[in-house]
């Protein structure tokens, strides 16, 4: 396990991936979105995964957003990168060029498509972590893996060096609870179900790492500060605001990504459209204009 569990905590950013009007990688879209996450006051960024689209683009796109941050804003907050990919190979490849670019961690799934044993799991991180030799983070997120971390490869994985702790996406927040038993003070849990932030935070969470912070970033770091100053009531607030404006925001028969999008497209902050088979989602849909201008309604109201 690593030292200094502080470097990593708080609101980290799961960021867009960034296209031109033909779908091809904008680094210049790329920089304009990481400075103003920055500008907002966010805690870090994590690149390249779900909601980055990570398991969408080619290597050479996933580099080259990797780059295009660190550069633009690595010297100004922390960068996770999920490396994630179907091949060992590949995954590594990722790892070596995240570290060799500046990244402060990576971070990965589990091996994607086939149902591995855990053993190969455990293998396919530990080359990764061997690869980088930066601080890395599991992520756990049954819902699109199909695999449950067991608790035993969760205590085994953070005794090793290099391992900083775990980003986990489940409905069920008791796991951040024993997580954070498990493990002690010093592993770094970051909840990765947006509509509970607040509840992962109170169970013991270190921050939170979420794809809908990218469409509203200023909700969940006003949400995120209230909490660190104990004031529940004004926290629940912002939870309150921010799962209105998720749930409210999103347009049936497209996924949630294309929706979150489409409401930052509309707040002004252009990052393009989805990559197909996602269905991309006008800016100007009615349930988007009326995320959008909500938000907006919020920050104004904040600022009265």
């Amino acid at each position: 396990m690593i030292a200094n569990p502080e470097r990593f905590k708080g609101i980290f950013v799961a960021f867009y991936a960034c296209y031109d009007e033909a779908g091809r990688f904008d680094p210049d879209r790329a920089r304009r979105l990481a400075r103003w996450y920055v500008d907002q006051g966010v805690d870090g960024l994590y690149l390249t995964g779900s909601s980055g689209e990570g398991m969408m683009l080619s290597t050479e796109e996933r580099m080259q957003t990797v780059e295009t941050v660190c550069k633009a804003v690595g010297a100004q907050t922390k960068i996770i990168v999920h490396v994630g990919a179907t091949t060992t190979r590949e995954a590594t490849e990722l790892a070596r060029h995240a570290a060799a670019v500046g990244a402060d961690a990576i971070s990965s799934v589990p091996n994607i498509y086939y149902a591995l044993p855990e053993a190969c799991i455990e293998a396919y991180w530990d080359a990764l972590i061997e690869a980088a030799q930066i601080p890395f983070l599991i992520y756990n997120i049954p819902a699109t893996t199909g695999y449950h971390l067991s608790m035993s490869l969760f205590e085994r994985m953070i005794q090793k060096p290099w391992v900083a702790g775990i980003k986990t996406t489940s409905p069920n927040c008791a796991l951040i609870q024993q997580m954070r038993r498990i493990g002690g003070e010093d592993v770094v849990i970051f909840n990765g179900e947006d509509a509970q932030l607040l509840a992962g935070l109170v169970m013991g969470a270190s921050g939170g790492i979420g794809g809908t912070y990218g469409a509203m970033p200023e909700l969940y770091v006003r949400l995120y500060r209230a909490y660190c100053r104990g004031d529940l009531a004004r926290a629940r607030m912002w939870q309150d605001r921010a799962a209105l404006a998720m749930s409210s925001g999103r347009v049936s028969g497209s996924p949630g990504i294309a929706s979150m999008k489409a409401i930052l497209n509309a707040r002004g902050k252009d990052c393009g459209g989805v990559r197909a088979p996602f269905r991309t989602v006008s800016p100007d849909a009615p349930e988007i204009r009326a995320a959008a201008d909500r938000i907006e309604s919020w920050l104004r109201e904040e600022e009265d």
